[in-house]
């Protein structure tokens, strides 16, 4: 028995439904997300790696972070990846996707049950596996 990459191919992009972290339930807010091979993941992490290397080569060797730039780098990282989100209300109003709104939100520590479910969501591969019919 051969192993088929096709049935593991990552997804351009997949969806987050945020939960609720004391109910348990779907709130409606959904994230779209880019995948690691859509064009804004390959991009942030370009831009990732040639920030690491500037700053390492200003500071003579290994790159150093305030703890306020791994916070701020955190926010970024999740907000590049973000295509579209939906289903987002505050006070009444719905909140449209918008970067700076998405940075200001995600680096509210009031809303770190929130980030840490973008966090998690990016970190597992899993989460833009194509599932097949097989699957």
């Amino acid at each position: 028995m051969a192993f088929d990459l096709s049935n593991r191919r990552m997804a351009d992009t997949n969806e987050l439904n945020i939960i609720d972290p004391l109910s348990g339930d779907d709130t409606g807010w959904v994230i779209t997300f880019a995948g690691p091979g859509h064009e804004k993941a390959v991009k942030q992490v370009n831009r990732m790696i040639s920030k690491g290397l500037k700053k390492s080569r200003t500071k003579g060797g290994a790159a150093s972070f305030s703890v306020e730039e791994i916070k701020e780098q955190g926010v970024d990282f999740i907000v590049e990846r973000i295509i579209d989100w939906e289903g987002l209300v505050d006070g009444g109003k719905e909140i449209e996707f918008d970067e700076d709104i998405a940075k200001k939100l995600l680096a509210e520590p009031e809303l770190s049950w929130a980030r840490k479910q973008c966090d998690q969501f990016l970190a597992d591969d899993a989460s833009f596996i194509k599932r097949s019919v097989k699957n």
